[in-house]
């Protein structure tokens, strides 16, 4: 995907919720989805123009591009249920930057079935060594 297809994209999103995506916020997007198709990419802003009432954050972009079967590829995801990731694969996590007590929100893979459907570079909260749902403090080194 172009920048510019990215752009228009997201346009569509922050136009629906009246607010915008910072600069910075753009640029992580960007980074994060750029390798995934346009179109997989317009469904999934189109599912959570649907299903957020709030303007998506990335984590919720993910979780509804990785909900789209792709057409080319006709293997079904695997869908379980778990408490931990709600079925999703994906569970947040939280951390508060003691300087200032902002708090930011990460994402990981679930060590259940569904967590499977995702890449295996993107580690598990095991594999982190955090709680899901847990919130930490960090400090600047």
């Amino acid at each position: 995907m172009e920048l510019s297809e990215f752009i228009e994209a997201t346009n569509r999103a922050e136009k629906y919720y009246e607010k915008e995506y910072s600069t910075e916020q753009q640029k992580i997007m960007f980074e994060e989805v750029k390798k995934m198709p346009l179109e997989k990419y317009q469904k999934a802003i189109g599912i959570c123009i649907r299903s957020c009432k709030y303007l998506p954050k990335l984590v919720e972009i993910l979780n509804a591009a990785n909900s789209i079967i792709d057409m080319n590829n006709n293997n079904k995801k695997i869908q379980v249920p778990c408490s931990i990731c709600r079925g999703s694969g994906i569970v947040r996590y939280y951390k508060i930057l003691q300087e200032n007590g902002y708090e930011y929100e990460y994402a990981c893979k679930c060590t259940c079935k569904n967590g499977e459907n995702y890449s295996k570079k993107i580690p598990t909260f095991e594999d982190l060594g955090i709680q899901p749902g847990e919130k930490t403090v960090m400090q600047f080194e």
